[in-house]
């Protein structure tokens, strides 16, 4: 693609020269493929192997009941969501509930 159907008829525009434009261009990809990959790595550090829980596999990683779960994602202290009519848990934000509830028990 040529700089002329970029900025087509813009004699008041200044543009480097072809060849600084390609380097410019070439260090702004690298930028966004390593920002890229450092957002899809911390994705996958949080929780590679099931970043999804259902509420069985959510009483399980918590160590209590189905129905406790259930009862505490219906009034809002875990956070879930909707797939279509199943609700999933994220492990990351069911750990920090979990935690937020802890302390907010301790404190009463």
């Amino acid at each position: 693609m040529s700089v002329a159907r970029i900025v087509p008829d813009r004699a008041d525009v200044a543009l480097p020269p072809p060849d600084a434009l390609d380097g410019l261009l070439d260090a702004l990809a690298e930028r966004v493929a390593a920002k890229v990959a450092a957002r899809v790595a911390d994705m996958l550090a949080a929780d590679p192997a099931a970043p999804w829980l259902d509420t069985k596999q959510a009483a399980a990683a918590l160590q209590v009941p189905v129905s406790w779960v259930a009862e505490k994602a219906r009034q809002g202290q875990l956070r879930s969501h909707k797939l279509g009519h199943y609700v999933r848990f994220r492990r990351v934000e069911l750990e920090a509930d979990a935690v937020a509830l802890a302390a907010r028990a301790e404190r009463e």
